[in-house]
């Protein structure tokens, strides 16, 4: 098993949502069990803040909890801008939502006189085995010109995306029944850490996974976007350290040129939990 002093916690980016924080990078994070570098979702910027935290050599996993756009933005972004690097890597496997089924998984169109049309009806709700596939489609030519030109490795071997299976009996399904009562899912473990996933509650968004790093450290637990989750609830029980997003509805604030305050997020938190609270920041280290 890994060292535990070297078992830690990096907050690469801290922001939510689509529109670019000007203060913040996008929403990821990394967990480091030993040499090994397991990243959840990849906001816009994740491949700067790898490199700036000197973690992109040793990227060894990638875990997305679900398929919104400022989760997975630079997801391709990481393996083409930093394939130079990473091509002397392992097989890097990713792991992440599947299809949230056929068109009837979208959400209700707007009235007859003004439907919402539907993109791509073919394939209107792309897992990320799809997103990936598109991904290395639309870069094709890239790909090609520096395998030649450059003498990189093979990206389509260097990436094996996984969609995680959802237990049939749980009953889940979008866009009403996204997060039912559930146990966790195994993910994938080895000797030094073991990866489970429970599906919260996003809605309309599914699946939406939030993940637990168990290590002989200590465990950690990543929500990915959720409201109020009782499968949260039961996968964060007795874990070390719990990454949970927090979101103001102030109209004042959804848009800012600077700064939440850190004192109201704080004040936030505390309305429900007397534990220790710290306001994420990027590339704040925490050390089980």
């Amino acid at each position: 098993m890994s060292d535990s002093t070297t078992t830690r916690l990096v907050l690469l980016g801290t922001a939510g949502g689509p529109l670019p924080s000007p203060v913040r990078a996008g929403i990821s994070q990394a967990v480091v069990v030993g040499d090994r570098v397991h990243v959840i979702d990849c906001g816009s910027g994740v491949t700067r803040q790898l490199r700036r935290a000197r973690l992109l050599s040793s990227l060894h996993q990638v875990f997305v909890t679900h398929l919104h756009s400022d989760h997975v933005c630079d997801y391709f972004n990481l393996f083409l801008c930093g394939w130079p690097i990473l091509q002397w890597n392992p097989p890097i496997h990713v792991f992440g939502p599947g299809s949230a089924g056929d068109v009837s998984a979208l959400p209700p169109e707007q009235p007859e006189e003004d439907p919402i049309p539907v993109v791509i009806p073919a394939n209107p709700t792309p897992g990320l085995v799809d997103l990936h596939a598109a991904q290395m489609a639309s870069h094709a030519y890239d790909i090609n010109i520096r395998m030649r030109e450059a003498g990189r490795s093979d990206l389509s071997a260097l990436v094996v995306p996984h969609e995680i299976a959802i237990p049939p009996d749980t009953g889940a399904r979008a866009p009403d029944l996204v997060a039912p009562p559930m146990e966790p899912i195994l993910v994938t473990e080895d000797d030094d850490v073991r990866v489970t996933a429970i599906l919260v509650d996003h809605p309309p968004v599914f699946p939406a996974f939030a993940y637990r790093f168990d290590t002989d450290a200590g465990s950690i637990v990543l929500s990915g976007d959720t409201a109020p989750s009782a499968n949260l609830v039961r996968l964060a029980t007795g874990a070390d350290i719990l990454v949970h997003e927090v979101f103001t509805d102030s109209p004042a604030d959804v848009f800012p040129d600077d700064d939440v305050p850190e004192e109201r997020w704080v004040k936030g938190a505390s309305t429900d939990f007397d534990g220790e609270i710290v306001v994420g920041r990027d590339l704040l280290e925490l050390r089980l």
